[in-house]
């Protein structure tokens, strides 16, 4: 069997445990959380990762350690049956195939926004006009990135509206460069 089919359905099985227990907002937020701390500490992911010298308690204290508060017991019982089908090795991919389908399910588009400094009230505009145009839950992750002088750079579901500075002046630049070329 795939990885791809593995995963995937790990995934629908727990994303509808935990809508039939009633839990599969803190669920979905638990697993989030995780994977940003998988992410930051390399040593995390592969310790649940690893079949073997890891046992399924210090798994779950690891999460719960992780996590910084009890894991949900929808959430703990399902890393119990990765952990008991041998399927450790996938549990990475296997949460974020559940984040992803959460988010499908639920309605939920992440975008992603660059800007020069600090920009709350951008983000939170952004996030109100696109949840009322698409009629779906929008949230926006900010990065600051002084590079681009100013404006913003806005990714959502593979679209991108490149309203920089930074990207102005690459845009002039470039035709500039293509004129002097037709000139010559």
């Amino acid at each position: 069997m795939n990885s791809g089919a593995i995963t995937s359905r790990y995934a629908k099985a727990l994303l509808l445990y935990s809508s039939e227990c009633g839990v599969g907002e803190e669920v979905y937020a638990q697993v989030e959380a995780l994977l940003k701390v998988m992410e930051g500490v390399p040593k995390l992911k592969s310790a649940l990762q690893a079949s073997i010298g890891v046992s399924s308690d210090r798994r779950l204290s690891l999460v719960e350690a992780a996590l910084n508060e009890g894991v949900n017991p929808v959430l703990s019982r399902f890393l119990k049956l990765v952990d008991d089908n041998g399927r450790t090795e996938f549990i990475d991919r296997i949460l974020v195939a559940f984040v992803m389908a959460y988010r499908k399910e639920n309605n939920i588009k992440v975008g992603h926004l660059v800007t020069a400094c600090k920009a709350d009230q951008l983000r939170e505009k952004i996030e109100r006009d696109l949840s009322s145009k698409t009629s779906s839950t929008v949230l926006i992750e900010t990065q600051i990135n002084p590079e681009i002088i100013g404006g913003f750079i806005l990714e959502i579901e593979g679209k991108r509206v490149d309203a920089s500075v930074a990207g102005q002046i690459k845009k002039i630049r470039k035709a500039l460069i293509e004129n002097n070329k037709r000139i010559i």
